[in-house]
């Protein structure tokens, strides 16, 4: 997800959200929203979607099912502790 929701100070969630740097002063206080059960993750160059290569994406941290994690990572899922994480 690309501007928007992203962007909106009012935004309940910034999950999904792309950022091309990790940047309070460009993108306000949604970057600090991305914590907890959330985390930025820097995508790298064997990412599924290519022009996302070197962004950062909001996601959670861990899905209870692999499909779900497959869904959202833009790389692969593998299980940690029980959960699937990118």
């Amino acid at each position: 997800m690309l501007g928007g929701e992203c962007y909106n100070p009012a935004a309940e969630t910034v999950e999904f959200c792309v950022y091309d740097k990790i940047d309070q002063s460009v993108y306000g206080s949604n970057v600090k929203k991305c914590t907890g059960a959330y985390y930025f993750l820097h995508i790298p160059e064997n990412t599924k979607v290519p022009s996302l290569t070197g962004k950062f994406i909001c996601l959670k941290r861990k899905y209870d099912k692999k499909d779900k994690c497959d869904d959202h990572c833009p790389t692969s899922c593998d299980i940690y502790e029980g959960k699937y994480k990118c």
